[in-house]
This record gives structure tokens, C-alpha cells and sequence, in this order.
């Protein structure tokens, strides 16, 4: 039986950048059609508001996505994400397509 990956997403959106807002649509749209026992986290977090958060993971602007797998960060993309762009990450990363210093391949 193979193992299960736990994939976590963060996106840094800003209310102010309108690309921010256009990929935070893209987001909300996978969130909701994704069942919630999922393997697939989404946590959307405001930039202007989660200094902390950001400082963190060296989040330097918006739109930032930021993709982890197992609690590693396998993926930092920054720029706008279209559906078929986040559902392509998603079913790499889910097939374990990124085992390469943790970087996706």
C-alpha cells in the first residue's frame, strides 16, 4: 500500500494587487470542490496582516504560493496560478514527482 501524501498550501494574497485577488478566486474555487477529508490543506493568509507568517517563509510579495508536502516545502511559486496550473502542482506533487533535494522535478 503506497503511502498517502499530506499536501498543505499557502497562498499570500494582498486586497490591494489585483492579480493577488483574480488567483485568490482560483483558490477558493479548488478549497471548495476539494472533499474535506482530503489529503489537500488551503490556507489563504493576507499579506498585510501575517507578518509573521511571511517573515517566516521569506515571503517577498503577492501572489505567493508557498506548497508543502509531508511538512516540507517542495514548491514556492510567485506570480498569478490559474486552475489548470494549481490542479497540475497538485497532481504532481501527489505523485511523488519531487523527490530531488525537495524541490519539484
Amino acid at each position: 500500500m503506497s503511502e498517502i501524501n499530506k499536501i498543505k498550501i499557502i497562498y499570500f494574497y494582498s486586497e490591494f494587487n489585483d492579480i493577488s485577488l483574480k488567483t485568490r478566486s482560483v483558490f477558493k474555487c479548488f478549497s471548495n470542490n476539494n472533499p474535506s477529508d482530503s489529503n489537500i490543506e488551503i490556507q489563504m493568509k493576507n499579506y498585510d496582516r501575517e507578518t509573521e507568517l511571511r517573515e517566516r517563509y521569506g515571503v517577498i510579495g503577492t501572489p505567493e504560493t508557498l506548497i508543502f508536502c509531508n511538512q516540507k516545502m517542495v514548491k514556492r511559486h510567485l506570480g498569478e496560478v490559474t486552475s489548470a496550473e494549481l490542479e497540475q502542482l497538485v497532481i504532481t506533487i501527489e505523485g511523488r514527482a519531487f523527490i530531488a533535494n525537495g524541490m519539484v522535478i
